[in-house]
C-alpha cells in the first residue's frame, strides 16, 4: 500500500477517526459528535460526504488505498452489511461497504468495534498469537471480541462473541437487543444505570462506587460481571484476557474484588490455575488504532 489508510470508530455517542500511510505515524485524528455525521438517515450518503471532506481537508485529496469502519454493530460474515445496530439508527441491514465503495472509489471493510480495540491492545501489550485472546469491555453493553491465531474469530453468521447476549434462566428482563434476560440486563453499564436510578437517585452515576462501594447491590453487580468473564474463561480457556470498559474504570471500581469473583467461578483447577487478564488503557484513538493495523492485514 503506498496511499494513506484510514481507520473509523464510530460509537453511540462519538465518532473519532485518524489515518496513516502503512505503519507509519497517526494523522488527522478527530472525535465528533456522531450525530453531526448520521443522524439517523441516508448512512451512506452522509457518511461518504464526510469521508470525502476528510480525505480534501486532513490528507489533502488522499490518494487512499483503504477505509476500515469500526461500528457497536452486528457485522456480516462478508463484512459488507450492517445486520444490526441498536446504538446507531438507521444501519439495520444497510449494505454500507458497497455504497460507500461506490462514491468514494476505495476499498472500505466493516468491523465490529471491539474487534478493533482487540487488535489495538494485542499490539499495544505484545500479546502471544496463539490460541484464544479474548476482550471483554464493559461499557454500556458488554463489547466481546474473540481472537484465534491472532486473527477475530466471527463464526459462521459473522455474530459470535455476543457475551451480552447469553441467556439467564428465570430472568424476565427485556434486553436491548429484543430477547429477555441477556446477561447484558445485570452486568452492563446500562444495568449500573438502572440500579443509579432506582436505588441511589441522589448520587451522580460517576460517583457510584465512591459514595456506595460496600453496597451488596454493587456488590451483586461486581460479581454478575465476574460471572459472565467467568463464563467465557470456562468456555474458551483462553491465552490471556484483556478487560476495559467505562464501567471497570470508573473511580473507586472494587478491580480487585472483580479479579477475585472472577477466580472463584472459574472452573478450578483449570483454567483457573492459569489465567491471564490484563488491563487496556482505554485512550480514545485505540479503536482508530486498531482499524489501521485491520487496514494494513487487508
Amino acid at each position: 500500500m503506498s496511499g494513506f489508510q484510514i481507520g473509523m470508530d464510530i460509537g453511540g455517542t462519538n465518532i473519532r477517526i485518524g489515518a496513516a500511510r502503512g505503519s507509519g505515524e497517526l494523522v488527522g485524528f478527530r472525535k465528533l459528535p456522531r450525530r453531526d455525521v448520521l443522524p439517523g438517515t441516508e448512512p451512506c450518503e452522509r457518511l461518504s460526504a464526510y469521508l470525502k471532506a476528510y480525505i480534501a481537508e486532513e490528507l489533502q485529496g488522499g490518494p487512499v488505498d483503504a477505509i476500515v469502519i469500526g461500528l457497536p454493530s452486528t457485522i456480516s460474515s462478508s463484512h459488507r452489511r450492517v445486520l444490526q445496530s441498536p446504538n446507531v439508527e438507521g444501519l439495520d441491514g444497510v449494505d454500507l461497504a458497497d455504497g460507500l465503495e461506490k462514491e468514494l472509489m476505495t476499498k472500505v471493510w466493516l468491523e465490529r468495534d471491539v474487534n478493533l480495540l482487540l487488535y489495538h491492545d494485542m499490539k499495544a501489550m505484545a500479546l502471544p498469537q496463539e490460541g484464544f485472546t479474548v476482550g471483554i469491555y464493559v461499557g454500556t453493553g458488554i463489547g466481546n471480541a474473540l481472537f484465534l491465531g491472532g486473527k477475530p474469530y466471527t463464526g459462521r453468521n459473522g455474530v459470535a462473541g455476543e457475551l451480552g447476549h447469553l441467556p439467564m434462566i428465570g430472568s424476565e428482563k427485556i434486553c436491548g437487543c429484543g430477547n429477555i434476560g441477556c446477561t447484558e440486563c445485570y452486568a452492563s453499564g446500562r444495568a449500573l444505570e438502572n440500579i443509579s436510578r432506582t436505588c441511589f437517585p441522589d448520587t451522580p452515576l460517576s460517583d457510584l462506587f465512591v459514595k456506595h462501594g460496600e453496597d451488596p447491590i454493587l456488590l451483586d453487580f461486581v460479581d454478575g460481571v465476574a460471572c459472565v468473564i467467568a463464563a467465557e474463561i470456562n468456555l474458551l480457556d483462553p491465552m490471556c484476557v484483556v478487560l476495559g470498559g467505562g464501567v471497570l474504570t470508573m473511580p473507586a471500581f472494587p478491580v480487585k474484588l472483580l479479579e477475585e469473583k472472577i477466580h472463584l467461578h472459574a472452573r478450578k483447577p483449570l483454567p483457573e490455575e492459569t489465567i491471564e487478564l490484563r488491563y487496556t488503557d482505554g485512550l480514545p484513538e485505540n479503536g482508530v488504532y486498531g482499524a489501521l493495523i485491520c487496514a494494513q492485514k487487508l
